[in-house]
């Protein structure tokens, strides 16, 4: 008797090979244009998406399901992908012999900043209005007093915002783009570059019920809204997309919460305790401003409760004597871990180009992800305010 061979499900994982490479091979194939050496320029062509190494060795044109024209740095100007890369063929110096080859085009303006990409090393050209190509190199073996912070300067003198903002320039193709950038509008506004501080606040938070509660007491019952203190700092981070920072907080707080229900032969008391640690991962946008610059935010929190205390008692009454007091809740009613949708917004006012100060408010609503539906969980909105480094 042979096992019985699991074909359906063999049928099945080829159907989604299948479906996985007609997708991978999609993506590869993007919309774009090339211009020839001679000027001629052909659009909305098929290119292949080879990744950045290959990317800069060639150019590839789908004519076909089954043929290919491949395109050298010799052979064209610049391609580009519509809505994404574009490439300009340049002479660069590769083991000490000229080379062509194509550099992916970072920041266009007055000053171009190039990006060309080996197996071996990351390297970033910039090139003036006049076409001189100049690599910005992180070291010189050859020169221990080589800075490229001072190359950096030395070419963008003419913009005084630029020269004063070298010193916070990483080698970073996101700190070189923002850079040029920067000096391409001779741009006064601070670049963006990693920060931290520490707040305090004002957390008025209460307790809700899931939709899935069965117990009529938790259905019923309506917390006040607890006002606490509350003490944190965070980490802004900058990424690529311009203004925008992923900000990375951590805040303690603490609340007691409590419901009364009296009727003729009981008193039902619901009691939370909560103290916790709660680390809001935000996708923050900044106003570029140079003084005044306000800001929104919104992401996930998620919060691990230290404390949480919680249980529902019930005291059986009669001619308003108690008799007996005991615990109906068999099961915690509100789960040491939960997650909150938060959106928030402030304002920041730089006092110089160290320090500036921020007010913030926010609303959490721990109802994202709740381990058991028919427990409570959180709401809060904050009010903060702090220093930023």
């Amino acid at each position: 008797m042979y096992p019985n061979f699991p074909y359906m499900d063999l049928k099945y994982l080829l159907l989604l090979t299948l479906l996985a490479l007609i997708c991978f091979a999609h993506t590869q194939a993007q919309s774009g244009y090339y211009v020839t050496a001679e000027g001629q320029r052909l659009d909305k062509i098929k290119l292949r998406n080879q990744g950045p190494i290959v990317n800069a060795k060639e150019c590839q044109q789908i004519l076909s399901e089954f043929d290919n024209l491949t395109l050298l740095p010799q052979q064209l100007t610049e391609y580009g992908f519509n809505m994404a890369h574009v490439y300009h063929s340049k002479m660069i110096i590769i083991e000490e012999e000229p080379t062509q080859v194509f550099l992916r085009l970072l920041v266009d303006g007055n000053m171009r900043l190039f990006y060309y990409s080996s197996k071996w090393r990351k390297r970033f050209f910039v090139e003036n209005e006049e076409g001189g190509l100049i690599e910005i190199v992180e070291f010189d073996p050859s020169d221990d007093s080589y800075d490229f912070k001072q190359a950096l300067r030395s070419l963008c003198r003419d913009c005084v915002p630029a020269v004063e903002a070298v010193d916070e320039v990483k080698f970073s193709q996101a700190s070189l783009s923002r850079f040029v950038e920067k000096f391409n509008a001779c741009d006064e506004r601070p670049l963006p570059k990693p920060h931290y501080g520490t707040f305090v606040g004002w957390n008025l938070s209460t307790l809700v019920a899931g939709h899935a509660v069965s117990m009529q007491i938790l259905q019923e019952a309506e917390f006040s809204y607890d006002g606490t203190f509350t003490v944190g700092g965070f980490v802004d981070l900058p990424i690529p997309a311009r203004n925008l920072f992923l900000h990375v907080e951590a805040y303690y707080s603490y609340s007691d919460f409590w419901y009364e229900k009296i009727t003729e032969n009981y008193d039902t008391d619901v009691v939370v305790n909560l103290s916790s640690i709660s680390l809001p991962l935000m996708l923050r946008y900044t106003s570029p401003n140079k003084k005044i610059r306000p800001f929104f935010d919104v992401g996930l929190t998620f919060a691990r409760f230290l404390k949480n205390n919680s249980g529902i008692q019930q005291s059986a009454l009669q001619n308003g004597d108690t008799l007996s007091t005991y615990i109906i809740n068999e099961e915690p009613i509100f789960d040491n871990f939960q997650i909150s949708a938060g959106i928030g917004g402030g304002v920041l006012v730089q006092l110089n180009n160290k320090l500036a100060v921020f007010a913030e408010a926010r609303f959490h609503n721990f109802s994202i992800w709740v381990p058991t539906k028919q427990r409570l969980f959180r709401r809060e909105i904050m009010f903060q305010g702090g220093l930023r480094f």
